[in-house]
């Protein structure tokens, strides 16, 4: 005699979903656990170091660390120019000797008033650390160990100083092998980290005036600058964001001048890096272009009057009256000369500004190769000039040849060596053109 048993499935579908939500938590455990990470904390302050790779091969010649650091709730830490009050957070690596710091960015702070007097630029909550590393020798085959250091200063109603050293302990392998949780964590970093904007600025008494390309500046409601380097006198006031007008130029009043002007512009819920560009003079944009065509003819007017071009004009004339059969030709050489080099060195001005650089009119004699070749240079002409040294003859008739285009070499060149002597009227307008697109 059979007997139909009847087949309970929902056990066994309870059972396989024990199973797979068991398998689950493992999977993900094994996954973390992977994953490289190193920790410290204390009862205020929890740090969390993320190396780039897991292992690093003897191939890598650079990496990244991220640092995360988790504040107490109600706590605040002070970022690099702490404001009126405070001491900066400091991530610290002692590291092997091949392992050299290149660069390093930090979350951008946020501004605050305590009392209604004191501001301050803190850190609530959380913040990041990215640096990178270059690694300048080959590394050994085995692991290598350093540590990280997070020196801060802790406020709430008080302010308690403190100090977390985490281990970091790097292996190697013959292959690099990504950190997973480094990268989870860089994309919630980079959200928090200042973007990088470029900017012209300059400086009459204790204003500032920068002036911007950025678009997205133009919708800004609340906009703050920030000055890189805290203030040295405990009396003075910090700098005063004036105004940002419909022409996208900001003005800053400082007490103290600082050591240069880099910072951040704290736009609403943005940060913006800024190394601005500055010059010596007020761009003043509100003029037409024609305005700045007519003060730059007078400017290079009177600019052949100054120290460093007139002895260049002299030894132009005394070559034109010693050739005066060609001394138009000569005159329109030495013209083209000119303009060439003020073509040439715009276009490489301009090239490099829209690669991020941040560079000013003159920005080759910024450049030590640059000055260094020309001290030799000059050095040379002057010993052929004082017959301390011959030309070899077989050199002669070759420079005999090229002597026609002397005329355009002579205006080449006395721009490139004179481009940064500036005179009346001629700051305004190289300021306008510098700050305009490309083509004007």
């Amino acid at each position: 005699m059979l007997y139909w048993r009847r087949i309970d499935y929902g056990i066994y579908i309870n059972m396989l979903k024990r199973f797979l939500l068991i398998a689950f938590f493992c999977i993900a455990f094994l996954s973390n656990a992977m994953a490289l990470s190193f920790s410290g904390a204390d009862d205020v302050i929890r740090l969390d170091i993320f190396p780039q790779y897991e292992k690093i091969s003897n191939k890598i010649s650079n990496f990244d660390i991220l640092a995360k650091v988790e504040i107490k709730k109600g706590w605040h830490l002070y970022w690099k120019n702490p404001g009126d009050t405070g001491e900066a957070v400091k991530p610290e690596y002692v590291s092997p000797d091949f392992l050299k710091v290149s660069s390093y960015e930090q979350s951008a702070p946020i501004k605050e008033k305590f009392e209604d007097i004191i501001t301050s630029y803190i850190h609530k909550d959380f913040l990041y650390f990215k640096h990178s590393f270059n690694i300048t020798e080959p590394i050994a085959d085995n692991d290598f160990e350093f540590f990280a250091t997070l020196k801060y200063s802790a406020c709430k109603e008080e302010c308690i100083p403190g100090e977390i050293r985490v281990n970091i302990n790097l292996s190697q392998s013959k292959h690099t092998h990504n950190n997973d949780l480094y990268y989870k964590e860089l994309d919630k970093a980079k959200h928090t980290f200042p973007q990088q904007i470029s900017s012209t600025g300059c400086v009459e008494n204790d204003m500032l005036y920068l002036k911007f390309n950025e678009q997205n500046l133009l919708h800004c409601n609340n906009i703050t600058f920030i000055s890189n380097h805290p203030k040295n006198n405990i009396l003075a006031s910090l700098p005063e964001t004036i105004g940002f007008n419909k022409d996208k130029l900001l003005q800053i009043k400082f007490d103290e001048i600082p050591i240069n002007y880099d910072g951040i512009i704290l736009c609403d819920n943005n940060a913006y890096k800024i190394t601005p560009n500055i010059s010596n003079y007020i761009v003043q944009n509100n003029k037409s272009i024609f305005y700045f065509i007519i003060i730059a003819f007078i400017a290079g007017l009177i600019l052949n009057l100054m120290p460093c071009v007139l002895p260049i004009l002299s030894l132009k004339a005394l070559y034109i009256l010693k050739h005066q059969k060609s001394s138009v030709s000569s005159a329109l050489l030495y013209l083209f000369g000119v303009i060439a080099s003020f073509i040439l060195l715009s276009a490489i001005l301009f090239y490099l500004r829209s690669k991020g650089e941040e560079l000013g009119w003159g920005f080759q004699l910024q450049s030590p190769s640059f000055n260094i070749f020309l001290l030799i240079f000059f050095f040379v002409i002057f010993l052929l000039m004082s017959d301390i040294i011959m030309i070899p003859d077989r050199w002669t008739d070759y420079l005999s040849k090229i002597s026609k285009n002397q005329s355009f070499l002579t205006g080449f060149f006395a721009v490139i060596i004179a481009c940064p002597c500036t005179g009346p009227f001629m700051g305004a307008a190289i300021g306008y053109a510098i700050s305009q697109p490309a083509i004007i």
